[in-house]
């Protein structure tokens, strides 16, 4: 589809490119906000325990809503190539099959959708399951962090807004704080954990300028 004169003109005379550029900045600004307002230190933990996977084997889990769906499986993608000394990442997105998500969601309810799936593995110490929610309060997260606590696996929540349910009940969490409805920026923040790893191992720390 190309763009009309009379389209070429509306972007000549609103001075499009000035405009995009300014709300760019914003936003940019924003999640750099949120992420200055928030407490960092867990990431520490939650990039050991990645590290750790390496050599100890174990399943990494994801799982999210909406959004944070799309970010569980783009996360689970980049974690999944990533190598130290032939050592790879065993990670497994739990949004990954849309069949199995609407057939257990369609019999047992969308509640129990993670928990259900994740049963057929049998989640177990040295197992960890992140789970992505910018509230922190959707069910199904609740009752598959509950569910992961109680199998012995690790348990680490990213969560948005005031962290809601999820970063009280996982054994770790960070939360980047902001106001609520915030989706975009906490998406993309939550994303920006999953390729800062991921830059740590393809490169140098830093690098980043």
């Amino acid at each position: 589809m190309t763009a009309s004169h009379n389209d070429n003109a509306l972007i000549h005379n609103y001075n499009f490119k000035v405009i995009i550029k300014e709300i760019l900045e914003k936003y940019i600004n924003l999640i750099s906000s949120i992420s200055e307002k928030s407490s960092l230190e867990s990431l520490d933990v939650l990039f050991s325990r990645l590290d750790n996977h390496f050599e100890s084997g174990g399943r990494i889990f994801l799982a999210g809503n909406g959004g944070s769906a799309a970010v569980s499986s783009h996360a689970a993608t980049d974690l999944g190539k990533l190598q130290i000394e032939n050592n790879l990442l065993n990670v497994i997105s739990l949004n990954s099959n849309i069949s199995t998500l609407t057939a257990l969601s369609n019999d047992y309810g969308y509640e129990n959708v993670f928990v259900n799936i994740i049963k057929n593995f049998k989640p177990k110490e040295g197992d960890t399951l992140i789970t992505i929610s910018s509230s922190g309060n959707s069910k199904n997260i609740i009752n598959i962090l509950e569910y992961c606590n109680s199998e012995g696996a690790f348990t680490f929540s990213l969560n948005g807004f005031v962290g809601g349910k999820a970063s009280k009940i996982s054994q770790y969490s960070t939360t980047f704080n902001s106001k609520e409805g915030y989706y975009g920026p906490i998406e993309d923040l939550h994303m920006m954990v999953f390729h800062l790893y991921a830059h740590k191992i393809y490169k140098n720390i830093d690098e980043i300028e």
